[in-house]
């Protein structure tokens, strides 16, 4: 099992291989933002269940490798939020 979750970026756990995070760009490099920007949307992963502090549960599949979330689209967090457990639940069914 796996969890899904968001995070503030100032609040990414540091390098654990119970915890992937993907970055507004969907990458896994972390970026290094400047006073011209805001800090980038982050989804995470963890593969042993336990969120790191500050996390804010999203959703859980059923996947031994889970796959990248999909994008952020225009609605924002609360558009995704509510989106993620609807996604998982078409991944697993297809």
């Amino acid at each position: 099992m796996a969890t899904y979750y968001t995070i503030s970026f100032a609040n990414v756990p540091p390098n654990d291989p119970n915890h992937t995070v993907w970055y507004a760009s969907w990458s896994q490099e972390k970026p290094t933002p400047g006073p011209w920007a805001p800090p980038p949307f982050v989804i995470g992963v963890a593969k042993d269940g336990e969120l790191p502090p500050g996390a804010k549960f999203l959703a859980e599949v059923n996947a031994k490798d889970p796959p990248p979330p999909p994008p952020l689209g225009v609605g924002g967090s609360p558009e995704y939020e509510a989106a993620m457990p609807r996604w998982l639940r078409a991944i697993q069914g297809a």
